[in-house]
This record gives C-alpha cells, structure tokens and sequence, in this order.
C-alpha cells in the first residue's frame, strides 16, 4: 500500500466517492488528491487517515493514531499531496529537480530567476508545511 499524507481542509466542503460499492462522504482535498493520483499513476491501494480510521469512533482513533508510525513505515512509499496545482507549480518542481542535481550552471542562471525562486516559495508557502504531522509521516516513510 502507499499512505497518503496530505491537509484535511475545510470540514464543510465534502465530495461523494465509493469505494468497492460503497458510498463514502470525504474532504475536497482528499477527493482532488485521490483522483490526482487515479489519473497520473498506477498505484491503487492507498492508506487515507480520513478512509481507514473510523472518525466517528474515538477510541478506534486513539488507538490508530499510536499505530502512525508503524504505518506509514511499512508502506512501500509514502505520497505527499500539496494540494492541487498552481500557475507556477510545474516550475517550482522542475527547480527543485535541477537543484538537487547541484549543476553550478543552473545555480548561476538561478540567482538570476526571480520566477523561480517566486514558484519555489509558493510551494514553501502551502498550508502542506504548518502540519505537525507531516514530519513524523516523512520520517517514518
């Protein structure tokens, strides 16, 4: 399975999905970030807090919310939704890509590409970051 680490959102905006038959009430966010990952990649067995813990059952969320480590250690891989894409996302990660290839000339044209430091602060700037859990979800991932 992959676990799915993303924001709730706002509690009022819900999308209807079925899963297996069944009729299931979940968050906007979530609904853009399972069909995100519908349409662009293979994976279909995922692990969404919002889908597998019972939230209507307190002690059943107590109890997983001790397993979240064990959890999001044992899945093959853990996908991080920033939410849907932006103007300036594409750009934003294709920089970050090239960044992580440390190529001192690309680091030279950067210094000069207010966009992309711009695209790369939006990123930075997403409600994604102010999670407290998304350091445990990546650290155990």
């Amino acid at each position: 399975f992959y676990a799915l680490s993303y924001v709730w959102g706002d509690p009022a905006a819900v999308c209807d999905l079925e899963i297996n038959g069944t009729a299931a009430k979940i968050g906007e966010n979530l609904h853009a970030a399972l069909h995100s990952i519908r349409k662009n990649t293979k994976f279909r067995v995922i692990w969404a807090d919002a889908l597998c813990i019972n939230q209507s059952d307190n002690e059943e969320k107590w109890w997983q919310v001790q397993q979240m480590a064990a959890i999001y250690s044992r899945a093959r891989a853990t996908i991080s939704w920033l939410g849907p894409p932006s103007e300036d996302s594409k750009l934003a990660l294709e920089t970050l890509v090239e960044l992580g290839r440390k190529t001192s000339h690309f680091v030279l044209q950067l210094a000069r590409d207010s966009s992309r430091w711009n695209a790369i602060a939006n990123i930075c700037a997403r409600l994604y970051w102010s999670r407290i859990w998304i350091f445990q979800e990546m650290a155990c991932a």
